[in-house]
């Protein structure tokens, strides 16, 4: 499969680094599959912006949902073709003291960054194998690995989100998997289709 087959899922790409990534699959030439589930007006601007150079969508949705992910990619492979790449970058976060946070805001935190990579993941699964290989980045902040006193849950979250990449790699066969820690604007600069 080429690039210019090949369907890209970036989950959070209405802005900041998931829009970097996503312009840059463009460039390289994959179909691009835009998603976020607040954003909409943004992630329909970005969808334009890419759509002038390859097919491009903006497909909303809360990944933080599984059936609203089963339902979102359905309607990515009717109109873009399967999907051979997911990046999962969306995430939420809350600043502050842990003792100022709410239960919501852990949920809200935790189910968007591993629900989210897990329902993304699972049901993109039988296109990744498809693909021969698929490819699924998983786009974590370095406080998965070494904590932030201002976001602990966030940083519960990411470390999570790293534990699932390495637990990925080995036991899911035909799928090549990445995963990014640390992502800073430098990193957007390299080619990213060998990954």
């Amino acid at each position: 499969m080429t690039t210019g087959e090949s369907v890209a899922l970036v989950t959070g790409s209405s802005k900041g680094i998931g829009r970097a990534i996503a312009t840059r699959l463009a460039e390289e030439g994959y179909r691009v599959a835009i998603n976020s589930s607040s954003s909409t007006g943004q992630g329909r601007l970005v969808a334009a912006e890419i759509g002038r150079r390859v097919p491009c969508g903006y497909f909303g949705c809360d990944v933080a949902d599984p059936t609203a992910v089963r339902t979102m990619l359905e309607r990515v492979r009717s109109t873009l073709g399967p999907v051979g790449v997911v990046v999962n970058n969306a995430g939420w976060m809350h600043m502050g003291r842990f003792e100022h946070s709410s239960a919501p805001e852990w949920d809200q935190t935790l189910r968007t960054k591993v629900v989210g990579a897990l329902a993304v993941v699972q049901n993109s699964l039988e296109d990744l194998k498809e693909a021969r290989p698929g490819r699924k980045v998983n786009v974590t902040g370095d406080s998965g690995r070494v904590g932030n006193s201002r976001a602990a849950v966030h940083s519960a979250a990411q470390g999570a989100h790293i534990a699932l990449t390495k637990s990925w790699g080995p036991r899911v066969r035909r799928v090549r998997h990445s995963g990014q820690c640390g992502v800073s604007r430098s990193n957007l600069d390299r080619p990213i289709t060998g990954i």
